[in-house]
């Protein structure tokens, strides 16, 4: 095997495309639109770059968030300031940072569209316009709303949140992220250079619903959005009892990205799993890339993979729902870390690791549990105290000004 056809220009089509062609492989990828500007998403949290330097070293692609406003319901906002920033990129600048990157390294950008893909017995067709393409082995990348259905992820509506919003062109200096009570998932407002990306997705509830919430947030903020480019999209989020079949490769292909289903069902985060995942199928594809060893390929990725990181997405996808929606006796669990970030410093570590992306799934549940239940009881009494105190303060200073005596207070 030499010659690998990648069909889709996105992160994941191409970091899997620099990735074969510094290994040697002759490399097409072949994307109708190349570099192309999609107007949710766009977050490259601490984990992805620190896995890939270069996104945080091309300042003027990207802006660096310190600041995040957290919402949920009627509960008192709380700013937290970002220990690592969140790099937000322009998809488009973003995709053309891979693509070139891609490019330089020897690979083969073609501006075409396939519409169809024909397994021979020496390799593969790919169809397009007029013509067709030969190669050896395929990788898919062609995204959520994938063309090539038979050769990736066979997920469902049940499989997937919606995300719906506006690319409007103003600008913010600050991440804006708000959750609902009754919405499994939550609405941001993301600053992205000379525009921002404003939307809400989840699931558990109709896009009437969703839309209607985004627009009153965006009325009551004063952030104008009538004349802004609607959008609706979907996203993989795959349900637990999904992920162990979920399919992901098979004779002569390999799937990468949300083509794949990789996106993490808690955050909607796609970006870094799509790059890791076209890093770990080039990987595989190097190491059995020679005679019988190539039968391996599709049961060597499915293992990197779940080694990797979808063990870790399978236990994200158990604990969306309860992390949501599940009551903890004071609200659900955003409502209540928010409630209590001001006074519990352990609160205010899991949420900056929770957008950073440090905490892993597998220990988020005993951390949220220990943090909302056994700390909570000392944070609510040192409020209490502190409450306790203040309205001493003041029964003094009405005292003083009537001229009479308090009588003194029991600890």
């Amino acid at each position: 095997m030499r010659s690998v056809a990648v069909v889709g220009g996105g992160p994941a089509g191409a970091m899997a495309a620099e990735g074969l062609a510094r290994r040697g492989f002759q490399v097409t990828l072949v994307d109708e639109n190349m570099a192309w500007e999609k107007p949710c998403g766009g977050g490259v949290t601490q984990k992805a770059y620190l896995r890939y330097p270069f996104l945080a070293q091309v300042p003027t692609s990207h802006a660096a968030v310190c600041h995040c406003q957290l919402r949920a319901d009627d509960a008192k906002p709380y700013r937290l300031q970002l220990q690592h920033p969140v790099l937000i990129y322009a998809r488009k600048d973003l995709n053309q940072l891979l693509l070139d990157r891609a490019a330089a390294a020897g690979a083969q950008l073609e501006a075409l569209r396939i519409s169809a893909l024909e397994r021979t017995s020496t390799g593969w067709l790919l169809h397009r316009k007029g013509a067709s393409l030969c190669a050896d082995f395929v990788v898919t990348a062609t995204g959520a709303r994938n063309p090539l259905r038979e050769y990736g992820a066979q997920w469902t509506s049940k499989n997937a949140m919606l995300a719906i919003g506006y690319y409007l062109p103003l600008r913010t200096a600050q991440l804006d992220i708000q959750f609902y009570s009754w919405l499994q998932g939550y609405l941001w407002v993301f600053p992205r250079g000379n525009h921002v990306s404003v939307g809400i997705c989840g699931k558990g509830a109709n896009q009437s619903a969703m839309r209607a919430a985004l627009e009153r947030y965006l009325d009551e903020r004063g952030i104008p959005w009538k004349e802004g480019r609607f959008y609706a999209h979907l996203i993989p989020a795959l349900e637990p009892e999904d992920w162990p079949r979920n399919r992901v490769a098979g004779d002569g292909w390999l799937a990468v990205g949300d083509a794949a289903g990789l996106v993490d069902p808690l955050t909607g985060e796609g970006i870094y799993y799509a790059m890791r995942s076209g890093e770990l199928a080039a990987e595989c594809l190097s190491v059995h890339a020679s005679g019988a060893a190539q039968a391996e390929i599709p049961t060597a990725y499915q293992q990197a993979l779940q080694q990797d990181f979808t063990a870790e997405l399978a236990i994200a996808a158990k604990l969306a729902r309860v992390f949501y929606l599940g009551d903890t006796g004071l609200g659900t669990a955003p409502r209540r870390m928010i409630q209590l970030a001001r006074y519990n410093g352990h609160i205010r570590q899991l949420l900056q690791d929770l957008v950073s992306g440090a905490q892993d799934y597998s220990g988020l549940r005993a951390r949220v549990s220990g943090s909302l239940h056994a700390r909570v009881l000392a944070t609510l009494t040192r409020y209490l105290r502190s409450s306790y105190a203040r309205l001493e303060g003041l029964g003094a200073d009405a005292a003083a000004v009537s001229g009479t005596t308090l009588p003194s207070s029991t600890p």
